[in-house]
């Protein structure tokens, strides 16, 4: 059985790392985060994980930065944004793309669809 290691990034006021399982996914292993790169970072250099899930109301420039900033340092991770606006414009998806995000969902994506797309 493969196990995927992920972590989730939300825009909350701070909190401490949390490591959570889901019942549903025994196959995943979830590391909380704050949303800001400093807290990723901490992340990747704890649990190395292979997935990026960014959560966030649009893929701005943040989104994009962080994106840049881990795709940099961990070149194998594969980051994907749950995101209630998906881009604001061509130019907001072109600049996601080249900032190494491979993956947009809709914020409503359902579990198991998501779960597919990790």
């Amino acid at each position: 059985m493969n196990y995927i290691t992920l972590a989730l990034a939300e825009q909350l006021p701070s909190r401490s790392p949390t490591t959570i399982s889901l019942p549903a996914f025994p196959t995943i292993d979830v590391h909380l985060v704050t949303y800001d790169e400093a807290s990723i970072r901490q992340c990747y250099h704890q649990h190395e994980p292979q997935v990026l899930l960014m959560v966030t109301e649009i893929i701005d420039s943040i989104t994009t930065d962080i994106a840049r900033a881990i795709k940099e340092s961990y070149p194998t991770t594969h980051i994907i944004v749950l995101s209630a606006i998906l881009v604001a414009g061509a130019d907001s998806f072109y600049e996601a793309i080249q900032a190494g995000i491979t993956g947009f969902l809709p914020i409503d994506t359902p579990a198991e669809k998501l779960a597919n797309a990790i």
